[in-house]
């Protein structure tokens, strides 16, 4: 994987309130998009993550997938959700 792409995986997950939340993970060496969601729900699913959440359970069902592009000049740019 070029290292001027990454992925931008999102899950949604609900607090201890009730509040619904999401929560990103940058991913970086995946081959495409489906690889990267892979990758970062064995991060969302980690025990340090769930600590972080107050082991708040990930919605894996509602997820946002995005490819992180980084230009000659160097800038990010977010592509659309796949």
């Amino acid at each position: 994987m070029h290292s001027d792409e990454q992925w931008l995986v999102g899950f949604r997950f609900r607090t201890a309130t009730g509040t619904l939340m999401r929560h990103y993970y940058v991913v970086p060496r995946a081959a495409d998009g489906e690889h990267a969601t892979q990758l970062a729900a064995q991060r969302a699913r980690s025990a340090g993550e769930q600590a972080r959440r107050a082991f708040a359970g990930v919605d894996e069902r509602w997820i946002e997938v995005h490819r992180l592009r980084r230009s000659a000049m160097g800038e990010w740019h977010l592509a659309e959700a796949t």
